[in-house]
């Protein structure tokens, strides 16, 4: 790590071009106005003596920001202000920081460096934190004056400071009993298309990418799918197939058992007309169509040609739809729990818990939700609390990454 950050400046030259003034009709010379040429005059004086004042002062003593103006206090506070800003990026929770509520102390002369610092657990990323700490401490003005680091102690001090003048130092300690799990949620959101109300806005305004599913040939699916995608959030398509008992959109967008090659290709054409930044799908219902093995053969070979991955919901149990995609080559996985299933005694928040104890255990889990008012109350409340804790929610695509890299599973 560089022991202090160079700031390179820089100064625009600018010159002056003279002009003739013509009349706009005859093309000769316009007859200058008195009060025009007095100020042509002093205008031309003025830019004359800037230019004997570039000339003379040297370029370290001119001065062209107020930064100098700027007391340490308002920087440092300013510098403070960022780094707690910066963590919410890297989901750290307030309590690991120490000394940044407020600037403690006056900054005269003789006053000592400011302390302050930054607990972190073993297997927190905090190198890339602390490059960003260092982007932050020039964003403010300050320089690195000294880096050093503790084995003994596992602690890592940087100060930082105006000129020579050291102004603070950020202790950054590793504290083995802060809890980091470091383990990776897919949260699927199903049903989408229906509505684009108040509910749907809320799961738009989650600052986690959660995947939202939607349900193709519906009013609303484009219209949603458009907004997430603006949104930064990944969009699958939620397909509907055939249930054992339940009813089902009868909308040209459904698979049904014993429908042919032909007629499912179509069916996934058009789903994925109008989804087209749709990277996969999930089941719609399809408790049926899950246990249907020849159907289930065509499905998946038309989802082979689109290039899209398959997450079996598991609405039957006993699906054979995992077995099936993966003999026919569609990367394929099958979601951990439902987080706001009716039939469940637990409830969203304790069913997300579920998950999370599952994710410790492989690496990585899926849980599905739906577009509800009350399970958007609770990813509003519990995401941020497991994500200071080392929860990572990531949208579906990036599972395949973590599969390739075999973590922990």
């Amino acid at each position: 790590m560089r022991q202090d950050l160079e700031i390179a400046g820089g100064m625009r030259r600018s010159s002056i071009s003279k002009q003739r003034l013509y009349s706009s009709r005859s093309g000769h010379k316009a007859s200058l106005n008195p009060q025009f040429f007095w100020f042509m005059l002093l205008l031309l004086s003025a830019i004359g003596m800037g230019l004997v004042y570039f000339k003379k002062v040297p370029m370290s003593k001119q001065n062209f920001s107020s930064a100098s103006s700027i007391s340490p206090k308002i920087l440092l506070l300013s510098l403070k202000q960022g780094i707690l800003q910066n963590r919410r990026d890297f989901s750290m929770p307030i309590s690991w920081f120490r000394g940044f509520e407020k600037v403690q102390r006056k900054h005269g002369d003789h006053a000592g460096p400011e302390q302050m610092t930054i607990y972190f657990p073993t297997n927190f990323p905090i190198d890339l934190f602390m490059l960003k700490t260092l982007r932050t401490i020039k964003k403010n003005q300050f320089k690195v004056i000294d880096c050093r680091e503790n084995l003994k102690t596992k602690t890592t001090s940087l100060s930082f400071g105006l000129g020579n003048r050291t102004v603070g130092q950020i202790l950054f300690r590793e504290d083995n009993n802060l809890p980091w799990l470091d383990v990776y949620v897919v949260i699927i959101v199903d049903d989408f298309g229906y509505y684009d109300d108040e509910t749907v806005q809320g799961f738009l305004d989650l600052p986690y990418p959660v995947t939202f599913s939607i349900i193709p040939g519906l009013k609303y699916s484009q219209q949603v799918a458009q907004k997430a995608i603006d949104r930064g959030f990944e969009i699958m398509i939620h397909l509907p197939m055939e249930p054992l008992h339940s009813k089902i959109e009868r909308n040209g967008y459904t698979v049904f058992v014993g429908m042919s090659e032909k007629q499912i290709r179509q069916v996934i054409n058009r789903a994925c007309s109008q989804l087209p930044a749709a990277k996969g799908l999930n089941n719609h219902m399809g408790s049926k169509v899950s246990l249907d093995r020849l159907t289930l053969i065509r499905l998946m070979k038309a989802l082979r040609e689109k290039g899209l991955y398959f997450v079996d919901s598991m609405t039957n149990p006993t699906s054979l739809g995992i077995s099936v995609a993966r003999r026919m080559g569609v990367p394929a996985v099958r979601m951990n729990a439902y987080l706001d299933n009716p039939q469940s005694s637990l409830g969203a928040k304790e069913n997300l818990e579920l998950v999370i104890k599952k994710a410790t255990k492989q690496g990585y889990a899926i849980a599905i939700a739906h577009a509800r008012r009350e399970t958007l109350g609770v990813l509003q409340a519990e995401l941020p609390r497991w994500a200071e804790q080392g929860v990572h929610f990531i949208p579906m695509s990036q599972y395949w990454q973590l599969v390739k890299l075999n973590i922990r599973g």
